[in-house]
């Protein structure tokens, strides 16, 4: 029986309050934990100017990442970002689309308000089969376009993964059809169908601990483990 097991981490890389240089150093620090930790994906919010592709790769030429845009050129899109371990998991059909518009909603005093945010789609076909969503909605000063956004992803099917900027008794509530787990405001939604691990925590730098959790099909889960006591 094929092990299902999936390693998945979630990570705020801090873009949006930290230097360019600070956020490369928790990129690098959360690959270098990733292989430590023998994770299978990372989702990454807050990536902004950093490019994500070029660090992976120092870290192994196994480590593939789609990033959108151009991270130089401060473009929204770049902000998310899925990693993912070539010799462990196989992710395929990657799209972006809008998850919620640029909005003037709340704008700070001396500032402007928020940039558009994405969702990442895209397809894991390996160990198990699921869709899977990189998410980061707008914080909390923005209500109508961070619920907007997060009603929208939690339509989605599979696994939500990122910074959700809520808090985890507020997104049980939202999607009761769905297992929540969460450190701080970063979190794993996962099916029902689903096995989920307690979350290990990560300091990776960041103004966020990251975290990673093993997902697992429910019924394969209890066939590996039968044949596990068998032996």
């Amino acid at each position: 029986m094929t092990d299902k097991r999936t390693r998945i981490m979630v990570v705020n890389a801090q873009a949006a309050s930290a230097s360019d240089a600070h956020t490369r150093k928790v990129v690098d620090k959360a690959f270098m934990e990733a292989d430590k930790h023998n994770v299978d994906i990372i989702a990454w919010s807050e990536v902004g100017d950093v490019y994500v592709p070029a660090i992976g790769q120092t870290h192994a030429t196994s480590w593939l990442t789609i990033q959108y845009g151009k991270p130089s050129a401060d473009e929204p899109v770049a902000g998310l970002a899925v990693s993912w371990d070539d010799n462990r998991a196989t992710l395929e059909n990657f799209s972006r689309e809008v998850g919620s518009k640029a909005t003037s909603e709340g704008r700070w005093k001396t500032g402007s308000g928020i940039r558009e945010r994405s969702i990442i789609n895209c397809r894991i076909t390996d160990p198990i089969n699921a869709p899977f969503h990189a998410i980061h909605p707008p914080p909390k000063r923005a209500t109508r376009a961070r619920l907007s956004y997060m009603t929208k992803a939690l339509r989605k099917a599979g696994v939500i993964a990122g910074d959700t900027n809520f808090i985890h008794s507020v997104l049980a509530k939202m999607d009761p059809r769905r297992t929540v787990t969460s450190v701080g405001l970063l979190a794993l939604i996962t099916p029902k169908r689903f096995w989920v691990s307690k979350p290990t925590k990560i300091d990776v730098g960041s103004d966020h601990l990251a975290f990673f959790v093993d997902i697992e099909p429910k019924k394969p889960r209890a066939r590996r483990l039968r044949l596990k006591r068998r032996k």
